[in-house]
């Protein structure tokens, strides 16, 4: 399985989108949302698990299976952490004040107020069990809204880096350039070439010194 080009914008580009469309949708199915620094948090923790399932070429059939994952689990977290929000407080809880209380009349108080506490976490965990119908629309519309936009993503994403790879293979080659024998600066000319000369000594001229000639 090749590795994947762009790891940093295509993680950053699954997280956003599955995250934005399935709050989206939560928010069209008639659900609500959980404060801004807990959707920060959710945000962070989706890009770390979308890092490690962008590595490698993700297939449509791994696309789908990890998008209505994400859906199923980022339902669920919506749910809990804004049911949990709202259930510090429970409704009708009767306001407790510490002063003039005795130990028993304090811990009968506080066992008092749990139980609403813990009824309504219980009614809330039941409600994130049991999705109304139009809760499944819209989130199984944000999956396959998800699967369209990063399939496409996906396969501009890979033409790019196989177009960009050859570029990037022959700016890595490092030429070897021979190294240029020294030479200097300015070159002497020839000198001309001289005609043929007889360049032998000078003899004495006439007969030969042994020879005596009589007038």
């Amino acid at each position: 399985m090749p590795h994947a080009p762009f790891r940093l914008l295509r993680t950053t580009a699954v997280a956003t989108t599955i995250l934005g469309l399935a709050a989206g949708a939560h928010l069209l199915g008639g659900g609500t949302l959980p404060a801004p620094a807990i959707m920060v948090a959710i945000m962070a923790l989706h890009i770390l698990c979308s890092t490690i399932a962008t590595r490698f070429q993700i297939s449509p059939a791994t696309m789908v299976a990890l998008l209505a994952s994400s859906q199923l689990v980022l339902h669920q977290s919506f749910e809990m952490l804004s049911h949990g929000v709202r259930a510090g407080v429970a409704p009708g809880a009767p306001a407790m004040s510490h002063h003039g209380m005795s130990a028993e009349e304090h811990a009968s108080a506080m066992m008092a107020s749990s139980v609403p506490l813990a009824s309504s976490g219980i009614e809330n965990l039941s409600h994130t069990v049991q999705m109304s119908p139009w809760m499944w629309a819209a989130h199984i519309a944000a999956t396959l809204a998800a699967a369209v936009l990063l399939a496409y993503g996906e396969d501009a994403l890979w033409a790019l880096a196989g177009w960009l790879r050859p570029l990037y293979r022959s700016a890595a080659v490092v030429l070897e350039i021979p190294a240029k024998s020294s030479r200097p600066a300015i070159m002497p000319r020839p000198l001309p070439r001289l005609p043929w000369r007889n360049l032998r000594a000078n003899t004495r001229r006439g007969p030969p010194a042994g020879v005596a000639i009589f007038a």
